[in-house]
């Protein structure tokens, strides 16, 4: 069969994608080539936890590929749950045998924030902005990680998940792996990027939605936070200082106001891990009259830049972003120009949701996920008004769902596998 074929992995919570791709040149044969979108994965659940499903995943890229180089890599975001695969791959199967030899990447994407150069003075890259917003948002992860050592008591799973998925120093050393793939043809990808010489695509079109090429669009302001904490030492772990209140104040009132100083974190979590989201690579790929959307973790400010700039359009089948967060689903003004709803068009959608639950949770009956309230319900039932909607919850860890959209029709078929 003609078709271009989207298969969406089961990774646990994190995102894999390999889209494999019937492209012709001009008056030539069609060659089969493949792209690959992330390969990550946090949480530990079940199934042997991520490290069983991404090993299951790239021992199927690798057997798709069957020998032939991987045509283009594309790092959506810096996030854990989006880059730690290949590191782990090389380092724990491969013995840290180069798994450049393996995959032979033509081309490899990066958002443009990745760039090595993104946040150093004097070179072209620079972004003075989005290096003050940088230093901000890791003086204040170092300052609450002191805390919640100190404070354990404090540090739920979601916070203890937010903090590991934006930790830059484990998320740098799998994104200079990746930076090293393509070599001279790793590209840092925003909108308005000439991507002429960017790929090996002929008759495959793609479409770059975002990001800004300056991060700092995305960054939210960080609330003050006083933690009040010591620093560890190589001889002592940290402590929260003790306080009292100045003579004549209400003690009640004092510690009420320090409890607030300190509860603004979790605002500022939010903020960190939402700028990083809103750098995801988003892009439409066209091909033969299908359009496919893949926006990785956008989240609402990304799609309102895009939304402000009308590069917003109908397409056939929509890569579910932020795992079916409430702040990754496409606003209410724009989701129509996208998604619409079924009563008002009926041509087919599809949308493809990667998210996993706590299945400790799921075990006491507590309707929670491994992100707190990712996939939000509200959200599922949107998409399920627009699109026909599977989750990779349906297949095994490490297993996938199937995508064939065929060429010259209009003809989709979806499987899932065993």
């Amino acid at each position: 069969m003609d078709a271009l074929r989207v298969r969406v992995y089961n990774v646990l919570f994190g995102d894999a994608i390999l889209i494999s791709v019937p492209d012709a040149p001009p008056g030539g044969p069609p060659v089969l080539r493949h792209i690959m979108i992330d390969l990550g994965s946090y949480t530990a659940q079940a199934g042997g936890g991520p490290g069983l499903a991404l090993e299951t995943v790239m021992r199927d890229v690798l057997k798709e590929l069957g020998g032939q180089p991987l045509d283009l890599y594309i790092m959506t975001h810096e996030h854990l749950d989006h880059v730690q695969g290949l590191l782990h791959y090389q380092q724990k199967v491969l013995k840290n045998q180069p798994l450049k030899d393996l995959l032979q990447v033509r081309h490899a994407w990066l958002t443009r924030s990745a760039h090595p150069n993104y946040y150093t003075p004097g070179t072209d890259e620079y972004h003075q902005q989005a290096r003050i917003n940088m230093h901000m948002a890791q003086a204040f992860l170092d300052e609450a990680a002191h805390y919640f050592q100190a404070a354990s008591k404090e540090e739920t799973d979601w916070i203890r998940s937010l903090m590991a998925i934006n930790d830059r120093q484990a998320t740098a050393l799998c994104v200079d792996l990746i930076r090293d793939l393509a070599g001279d043809n790793t590209h840092y990808v925003y909108r308005g990027l000439d991507m002429a010489g960017k790929h090996p695509f002929q008759e495959a079109a793609f479409d770059i939605w975002a990001p800004e090429v300056d991060a700092s669009v995305y960054h939210g302001q960080l609330q003050p936070v006083a933690f009040g904490v010591t620093r560890a030492t190589a001889r002592a772990r940290p402590i929260v200082a003790p306080v009292e209140p100045p003579r004549g104040v209400d003690a009640t009132a004092f510690y009420n106001l320090i409890d607030r100083r300190r509860w603004g974190y979790g605002d500022n979590l939010l903020a960190i891990d939402s700028a990083a989201n809103n750098t995801s690579i988003v892009f439409c790929l066209s091909w033969r009259g299908w359009k496919l959307l893949f926006p990785g973790d956008a989240e609402e400010r990304s799609w309102k830049e895009i939304g402000k700039r009308g590069l917003l359009k109908p397409v056939d089948f929509i890569k579910v972003s932020h795992h079916g967060s409430i702040t990754g689903m496409l606003p209410d003004d724009l989701v129509d120009k996208v998604l619409k709803l079924k009563q008002d068009d009926p041509a087919p959608r599809y949308a493809a949701l990667s998210a996993y639950p706590d299945l400790k949770k799921k075990e006491k009956g507590e309707q929670d996920w491994t992100y707190t309230d990712v996939p939000r319900q509200a959200v599922l039932d949107e998409l399920m008004l627009r699109a026909d909607l599977r989750q990779t919850v349906e297949a095994p860890v490490g297993g996938y769902i199937d995508y064939a959209f065929e060429g010259g029709t209009r003809n989709v078929t979806i499987t899932t596998s065993s």
